[in-house]
């Protein structure tokens, strides 16, 4: 069965419905709040599909996903990658289907949080808070908030409509008898936290949370409440409900013993930050749903590719890649980070392959850095072939460079082979024709004469001088 979700046909069609109208403020919120959770590639699809409404849609004028691809010059899995981005935080949502005109795609343009109701939202904010600095962050709290007078003493004078506007009775008459349109939707961006909660129920034990913070003074009930903003924090940074449970006690009020939302936020997300070097534990990546390698073919292999496929299981991406970075001296770039991020979400490869294609890249092939479009073709490659843990990831690179370096070789090879090749010229291996001692006697005495008779015209020309 095709995975709509991750592929896309470029010839199919898509059309476009507005869940809201879209204002300048939105315009803005969105630049300022979520570029930086979406990154620039789903911002430009954004934009671009914003524009391409002009029109009431109907089902049989469609844009076909070339035109788009030509326009955000993205391809179609960066496109997939983009667009899921904005549907997980609620800009668009997407429907799929066949007909007789083929197959097409509806994509529903949905409003931005307003930014109260973003800056209280778990995950967004959660979200926001470790794509940015928590300076940044504070001042774009500080940017979004109205402009009011604490306290507005006196009398409300306020005039009302009908004090101001003389309304005809012919007016309301007329409005009356004129055919009534059914109220559309505003759709707003919004998570659905309990289906999420639901769904990832397995990978955060909410209560082991609640056992670890029995002491403290803090009851269920204000665990309960503060559950959505407590998973994001889990699901966003990899936190384990163990280290999750320190960092509430280091943050928590102790008067009221109570959470204090955004300290524990702003500490959970600079200590786990992948370019900080911080003394945490390292957090285990469940890999019992994969198709891991057993202790006993690992035990079988030579030291160095035990140690390799033991951290490409254990460690998350962003920590494998931060430990070959310090390795060599480096640091990771935003760039390595988000490059690594999309082909996570993109969902093709288990973690581990991911950790092995990280590797190859900067041990096996010796780059500084990972270049985007190079590792998206590999890990393409790798979805292609269905490898599916860290050793067949490794065996099957090997092999692949092997093969790509012999392409070079036979190229090199055959260029030279191809090479034209001057020949001699004919003279260089024709043998010099003999010549006898009459014919060269009778070529000197042709050559005197010559020379005598050169010698008296010079003479006559120089009398007439």
């Amino acid at each position: 069965m095709t995975d709509f979700k991750q592929q896309l046909n470029p010839m199919s069609g898509f059309i476009l419905s507005e869940g809201a109208k879209l204002t300048d403020y939105d315009q803005s919120i969105i630049t300022a709040l979520y570029q930086p959770i979406i990154g620039p590639e789903a911002m430009v699809l954004l934009n671009t599909l914003w524009n391409l409404i002009d029109q009431k849609p109907l089902l049989s004028e469609r844009i076909l996903h070339t035109t788009l691809m030509n326009i955000v010059n993205l391809s179609p899995q960066a496109i997939v990658i983009a667009r899921g981005r904005l549907e997980a935080v609620n800009l668009m949502q997407t429907w799929h289907n066949v007909d007789t005109l083929g197959e097409y795609y509806v994509y529903e343009m949905h409003a931005p949080l307003q930014p109260q109701q973003f800056f209280t939202d778990e995950l967004m904010s959660v979200l926001l808070l470790s794509a940015v600095e928590s300076s940044y962050y504070q001042k774009l709290q500080q940017r979004f908030q109205l402009r009011q007078l604490a306290k507005i003493d006196g009398e409300n004078i306020s005039q009302k409509i009908t004090d101001v506007f003389n309304i005809n009775s012919e007016a309301f008459k007329t409005v009356a008898d004129l055919p009534t349109n059914p109220v559309q939707r505003q759709t707003n961006a919004t998570i659905a936290y309990d289906e999420i909660v639901t769904k990832n129920k397995a990978t955060f034990d909410f209560e082991l949370l609640v056992d670890s913070l029995q002491n403290t003074g803090i009851n269920r009930k204000t665990l309960e409440l503060k559950r959505n903003m407590l998973f994001a924090l889990h699901q966003t940074m990899g936190i384990n409900e163990l280290e999750l449970s320190k960092y509430i006690r280091r943050t928590m009020t102790f008067d009221t013993f109570e959470i204090n939302d955004d300290l524990l936020k702003q500490q959970v997300i600079e200590a786990y930050r992948p370019q900080n070097k911080q003394g945490i534990e390292t957090n285990k990546v469940d890999v019992s749903s994969s198709t891991s390698l057993s202790e006993n073919e690992i035990s079988s292999l030579p030291v160095a590719v035990q140690t390799v496929l033991r951290n490409a299981q254990e460690l998350k991406p962003r920590e494998f890649l931060q430990s070959i970075k310090e390795e060599k001296h480096g640091f990771p770039t935003t760039n390595e980070v988000k490059t690594i991020t999309d082909v996570i979400e993109a969902n093709v490869l288990p973690l581990e392959v991911v950790n092995i294609l990280i590797f190859y890249v900067l041990i096996t092939l010796g780059r500084d850095n990972i270049n985007r479009a190079y590792f998206n073709s590999i890990a393409n490659t790798l979805s292609q072939n269905r490898i599916t843990d860290a050793l067949k990831a490794l065996k099957f690179l090997g092999k692949f460079q092997r093969e790509q370096q012999n392409k070079v070789t036979k190229r090199y090879a055959t260029g030279r082979a191809n090479k034209k090749v001057e020949t001699k010229p004919t003279y260089v291996d024709t043998p010099a024709p003999k010549v006898t001692a009459s014919e060269l006697a009778a070529t000197k005495a042709s050559l005197n004469r010559l020379k005598k008779s050169r010698l008296q015209q010079d003479k006559v020309r120089g009398g007439q001088g």
